[in-house]
């Protein structure tokens, strides 16, 4: 083993200890010894003075650009160590990018899944309501939009229903008028609640509790009576 590897806390890194320099080298380039250097201005430097021997004349002088050997391997350790650390702290700011940007495709991945689920149950609602509310007789002409859902074409048979006769056959409001619930004729269906949009629209929402559904029905039977 060589000298430089016995030095005390020399692989600190490696070994889980912490820093021994503390926060010494957490500055800017410029506060490091010889810092107005570039990488390859000091390197250059230490090559060609760092192991000549001291000037005695140009220290006394201080001849500008003069720095004796020590100063050039001082230079050059603390460069080291300081790339080092920067180095360190990028790959730990890159890991911890790049675990939040997992989390967000798994979360995109997640709501993509989601509202292909929703949109498969509002179709398989749509052509549940539509089969629930298409009383017309043979060969009379009827749109594809559905009168529960907000897109009825407001001019077919279907879409011109009675509101009661359509609420009793498929959606039934509740007295809040925001939710209603899809029943079949028998008001026996348990079915699932849709909630309207601001913009007329209705959605998919959850599984209609038997409370929601006894209202329901009480309501559907109301609304036969007229």
């Amino acid at each position: 083993m060589s000298e430089a590897q016995k030095t005390p806390a020399a692989k600190w890194r490696q070994e889980g200890e912490v820093d021994p320099h503390g926060d010494h080298y957490s500055c800017q380039r410029a506060a490091l010894t010889l810092g107005e250097y570039t990488d390859d201005e000091l390197a250059n430097g230490v090559f060609l003075h760092g192991n000549e021997p001291l000037n005695i004349n140009a220290v006394v002088r201080k001849t500008p650009g003069y720095h004796p050997a020590v100063i050039w391997l001082t230079a050059g350790k603390d460069r080291i160590r300081w790339l080092s650390r920067a180095l360190e702290e990028s790959k730990s700011r890159e890991q911890a990018l790049q675990l939040l940007l997992n989390d967000r495709d798994e979360q995109l991945n997640n709501l993509e899944q989601s509202s292909r689920s929703h949109f498969e149950n509002a179709q398989a609602a749509e052509r549940r309501i539509d089969k629930l509310t298409s009383k017309t007789v043979p060969d009379t002409p009827v749109c594809r939009g559905s009168t529960a859902l907000g897109t009825a074409c407001g001019k077919c048979v279907r879409c011109l229903a009675p509101l009661g006769e359509v609420k009793f056959k498929g959606m039934i409001e509740t007295a809040c008028g925001t939710f209603a619930i899809m029943i079949d004729e028998a008001n026996g269906h348990y079915g699932w609640t849709f909630q309207r949009h601001p913009d007329g629209m209705w959605v998919s929402g959850r599984k209609a509790t038997e409370a929601e559904m006894s209202a329901a029905r009480a309501h559907a039977k109301l609304l036969a009576l007229f």
